[in-house]
C-alpha cells in the first residue's frame, strides 16, 4: 500500500536511489573492512616492564599466583614461613623478635594466624628473597589487623594503606602504643647490623 502511494507521487527517485545506494555501499564496505582487519590483526605483544624483574630464590623471575597457605609458622610480627616460603607482610612493620616489644608483636601475629588457612596475594620480592605479600585470613587483612591492634606500624615506603589505621591505634593507645610508642623496627635493624 505504501509502495503504491509512493509510486503515484510525483517524485524524482533518481537522486534518492543514488544516495541510498551510496549509504548502503558504505555500510557494506565498513563491515567488510572490519571483518578483514579483525582476521589479519596479530595479537599485540605485551609491553615490556621497564622495572627489573625480581629473582626468586628458585631462579624464577615471576611472582607466583595468589595461593593458600595452611599452618603458617610465625617468625615474628611481620614474617611468616611455611616450607620454602618466607612471607613478609606488605604495608606494615613490626618490632623484631629480639626488640623489647618484639615478643608481644610475635604473639599478636600468632593469635591472628595460627591454625588458619591464609590467602597469600604476592606483591614483590624483598632484598632478602622473601615474598612480600598481602595476607588475608578469611576476610581479615592481617597487615591492617596488626596495625589496628597496635602491634605494628604502617610502612610508607611502598604504600600508605595503613597510615590512618596507625594514627587511630596510636590515639587509642592500643597494643604497644600503651607504653607511649612502638620502638622503630627499621632503626633497630640498622643498629644491630
Amino acid at each position: 500500500m505504501i509502495f503504491g502511494l509512493l509510486a503515484q507521487a510525483d517524485i524524482d527517485w533518481g537522486p534518492i536511489r543514488t544516495i541510498i545506494g551510496i549509504i548502503l555501499g558504505l555500510i557494506f564496505l565498513k563491515s567488510f573492512l572490519q571483518s578483514l582487519l579483525s582476521r589479519k590483526r596479530a595479537p599485540s605483544a605485551p609491553r615490556p616492564d621497564p622495572r627489573p624483574t625480581p629473582q626468586l630464590r628458585s631462579g624464577r623471575t615471576d611472582l607466583p599466583a595468589p595461593f593458600r597457605l595452611k599452618d603458617a609458622y610465625v617468625i615474628d610480627g611481620d614474617t611468616l614461613a611455611r616450607g620454602e616460603w618466607r612471607i613478609r607482610i606488605f604495608g606494615m612493620d613490626a618490632p623484631e623478635s629480639d626488640q623489647p616489644q618484639g615478643p608481644a608483636a610475635t604473639e599478636a601475629m600468632r593469635q591472628l594466624v595460627c591454625g588458619k588457612t591464609l590467602h597469600i596475594l604476592p606483591k614483590d620480592i624483598d632484598i632478602y628473597g622473601r615474598l612480600v605479600a598481602r595476607v588475608l585470613c578469611g576476610s581479615i587483612d592481617v597487615g591492617k589487623a596488626m596495625v589496628d591492634s597496635g602491634h605494628a606500624v604502617a610502612t610508607s615506603d611502598y604504600t600508605r594503606a595503613y597510615t590512618s589505621n596507625e594514627r587511630a591505634a596510636r590515639r587509642g593507645r592500643k597494643g604497644l602504643w600503651q607504653k607511649g610508642k612502638i620502638a622503630d623496627p627499621r632503626a633497630w635493624r640498622e643498629e644491630t647490623k
